[in-house]
């Protein structure tokens, strides 16, 4: 149980780090 709430943490952290790095190529191009 441990292992997959820290596998599902890791996961959701890398989505939040994709969102966050989206965010500043996206207002790098529309700048």
């Amino acid at each position: 149980f441990d292992s997959s709430a820290d596998r599902f943490l890791d996961v959701e952290s890398l989505i939040f780090l994709l969102e966050g790095l989206a965010n500043i190529i996206s207002q790098a191009l529309t700048r």
